[in-house]
């Protein structure tokens, strides 16, 4: 049996403003960049030096996804889900050459505009947590109770890789 997985997760930031074409039939689409950012400490025993490394991943959205990044700006913060494609090309030497690419299936706009995540959210906004304490006080408590269990419920400890089960 075989088993084929091609998904990649991405979160990252635009490394410039987002261009849409039109392609033959108004097929559109459109190519960027992202920036994904990783920071560690410590390395070969002194765990305060700090390590940063940058990975810059093409990205290509096509038709919807490709329309729906007309708004956005240098310096989003998107989240990608996708799959990656292999493109081939031969070089003015006459030499074959290949690069990996990554086709969106689904964006999620974390910001559209390159703000820093507190512009962007309610996050670090007393008031806002605030007026969010006041609501969830406002709740009416419930009894907690315990689900029933039906055989239905039972885990399911079937085998992927060689289809058998556990019991």
């Amino acid at each position: 049996m075989s088993f084929y997985l091609n998904k990649i997760l991405l979160g990252g930031n635009l490394t410039a403003d987002p261009e849409v074409k039109t392609l033959n039939n108004d097929v559109k689409v459109c190519n960027f960049t992202i920036a994904i950012n990783r920071v560690w400490f410590g390395s070969y025993g002194d765990p305060t030096t700090k390590k940063e490394e940058v990975a810059f991943i093409r990205i290509t959205a096509w038709n919807r996804w490709a329309e729906k990044m007309l708004d956005v700006k240098k310096g989003a913060n998107i989240f990608v889900e996708g799959r990656l494609t292999q493109n081939k090309y031969t070089t003015a030497d006459g030499s074959q050459r290949s690069y990996l690419d990554v086709v969106a299936d689904r964006l999620s706009f974390i910001t559209k505009h390159g703000r820093s995540l507190d512009e962007a959210s309610n996050f670090g906004n007393d008031d806002y947590h605030k007026s969010e304490t006041q609501q969830e006080t406002n709740i009416p408590k419930t009894e907690e109770t315990k689900p029933e269990t039906s055989d239905n419920d039972k885990e399911d400890t079937t085998d992927l890789w060689n289809n058998e089960t556990d019991q």
